[in-house]
């Protein structure tokens, strides 16, 4: 019990678990033992588990997911989705709120972390899994968000994914209209199995 209190669901001064600090790391074979650690402790299927570690803001506002997109590494992004996928959270409305629409305190939601540092090769399924859990409006919200700086998502120097972002915001402007959005479907990304959750778009 003490292990499991004062190690695998603390958290420190500045809102860091021990598994957000292994993510933030980005090293996968730190975050494979962490994560270990948490199997005898049964603690992956408890409401615990997924309010204090999986659900967790950093007090700079960062979560699990945000913390993987930041570091640019799509593998490690999609361990990350798994571990959300396996608590079931996918389709909740926590999931929803907490991490697919958070933005950090600095300003910055998961289309500018994405703008930044994904490459649209690598991570064309993810991106299009994304779409598919919000509604026209939701995501047309996200990329008209600024950071406190002023920054809108997207950026010139990573050109392919700065022209996903343009043409996504597009896409959902022209949406824009009463009762419009985009039915979900199921992406690549979530047949493959890297995210099972099905949206439900309601513009």
């Amino acid at each position: 019990d003490e292990f499991k209190t004062n190690i695998l669901l603390n958290r420190t001064n500045d809102g860091f678990t021990l598994l957000q600090s292994a993510v933030t790391n980005g090293k996968i074979d730190l975050i494979n033992l962490v994560v270990q650690w948490y199997h005898p402790e049964e603690l992956r299927n408890t409401d615990e588990f997924k309010t204090n570690i999986l659900l967790n803001q950093t007090d700079d506002g960062f979560t699990l997911l945000q913390s993987a997109v930041t570091n640019g590494n799509i593998e490690l992004i999609h361990l990350v989705v798994q571990w959300y996928d396996q608590a079931r959270l996918l389709n909740t409305k926590a999931f929803k709120t907490k991490i697919l629409l958070n933005s950090t305190k600095a300003g910055f939601n998961i289309y500018h972390q994405a703008g930044m540092t994904l490459k649209l090769r690598e991570s064309g399924e993810f991106l299009e899994w994304i779409k598919s859990l919000l509604t026209s409006k939701e995501i047309r919200t996200l990329l008209s968000s600024k950071t406190n700086r002023g920054f809108s998502p997207g950026n010139p120097r990573n050109p392919e994914m700065n022209k996903y972002i343009s043409d996504l915001r597009a896409e959902c402007q022209e949406a824009a209209h009463p009762g419009g959005g985009r039915p979900g479907d199921r992406t690549g990304y979530q047949r493959q199995g890297r995210g099972r959750g099905r949206g439900r778009g309601r513009g």
